[in-house]
């Protein structure tokens, strides 16, 4: 629903608004999304620890699921989005599953924590979570804040100018350099 939302609401005003939201900008806003959701959700476990039971309002966690919806569609969507619009025609199916081999090795790491995760010991699970996904957030800007330009950083690698594609003869495309920003 959110997706749905951003790519038919969001994009166009910004776009509108002359706001850049390329894909680094939209990937660094995700992980200070998911920062910001695992903060709330540290905060809010705080309080549930402190309150007498069944005092807080079940609907009080939506904002933190909301943001965390958001930095999945900011990160996640557009990691496939840049994988597979910027693969050979031939290997999109390889370059995908390898991207999602990637998010199944991080769930698989949540899940092996899960035995840890327990009450009362969430805050520090949630705050630790943050702390992880903004320096993440941190990291990811300073290694790509550069490239941020339409499709200037291709498999991972700046360019540091377009990227344009070309069709070749074949009916393939080729990602093709051209010009220095």
């Amino acid at each position: 629903m959110l997706t749905n939302k951003t790519t038919v609401i969001v994009y166009p005003a910004l776009q509108k608004a002359n706001i850049d939201f390329n894909p680094v900008r939209r990937i660094t806003l995700g992980f200070f999304c998911a920062s910001f959701s695992m903060v709330y959700a540290c905060v809010l476990q705080h309080y549930i620890y402190k309150s007498p039971p069944a005092s807080i309002n079940v609907w009080i966690q939506a904002p933190g699921y909301i943001f965390g919806s958001l930095s999945e569609i900011w990160v996640l969507v557009t990691g496939i989005e840049i994988a597979f619009n910027n693969s050979p025609e031939n290997l999109r199916a390889v370059v995908t599953s390898v991207f999602w081999v990637t998010i199944a090795v991080g769930a698989a790491i949540g899940i092996a924590l899960t035995p840890v995760s327990q009450d009362p010991y969430m805050v520090w699970t949630y705050g630790g979570i943050a702390v992880a996904a903004f320096l993440a957030g941190c990291v990811f800007w300073i290694c790509f804040r550069d490239g941020g330009r339409k499709e200037s950083v291709i498999d991972g690698v700046d360019f540091g100018g377009q990227v344009e594609r070309e069709s070749t003869k074949d009916g393939g495309e080729v990602n093709v350099k051209t010009q220095k920003l």
